[in-house]
């Protein structure tokens, strides 16, 4: 079973390294690309996004927020997470997490699809910590690379009456996440 830990440790593993790339999709530029040569990934966000540094949780590396939010506290992000596979499936990422987080998370969908040649499963939760509500779309993937099989976990977060206006810049985001 996936624990809180071991959540954490597989956020640890993440390291990115940035390069101008400066494309567009649906005329929303991208001028960040992230490559990360040990998981065999890239990513580009837009331009009116930057990586946190340091980051806005201690168990993530770096993680892509909009330069300007709404209010200060507001908590919008892009982050990817990959490990080395240590779960038998792609399902039982899902259970593990479903399970870690079950007094916070309340599921609203989860749908299986093709991510890239690759199955993947879509969730997206409803999280409340205390007063606080945020809805996070996570998009878990098995890939094998050139040495080794690994997990990743694309996250998206936003407070629920952001979350729309938002995740247009994910999924413009995702349409430019590549395996290497």
């Amino acid at each position: 079973m996936l624990t809180v830990g071991l959540l954490h440790s597989v956020l640890r593993t993440l390291l990115l390294a940035l390069s101008a790339s400066g494309r567009s999709v649906n005329g929303l530029e991208f001028g960040e690309n992230f490559t990360d040569n040990e998981f065999y990934f890239s990513v580009s966000i837009p331009e009116s996004w930057q990586v946190a540094h340091p980051a806005l949780y201690p168990a993530i590396r770096n993680e892509a927020i909009p330069k300007v939010l709404p209010t200060s506290n507001t908590e919008v992000y892009l982050k990817i997470a990959a490990a080395a596979l240590r779960q038998n499936s792609l399902e039982d990422y899902g259970i593990a997490s479903t399970q870690a987080y079950k007094s916070i998370w309340q599921i609203d969908t989860v749908r299986g699809f093709d991510f890239l040649g690759a199955p993947a499963k879509d969730m997206l939760v409803r999280q409340k910590l205390g007063t606080s509500l945020t809805k996070i779309r996570k998009i878990f993937t098995v890939r094998k690379s050139h040495d080794a099989t690994h997990v990743f976990v694309l996250s998206f977060s936003a407070p629920p009456h952001l979350y729309e206006r938002y995740n247009a810049d994910f999924d413009r985001a995702l349409a430019y996440f590549r395996f290497i």
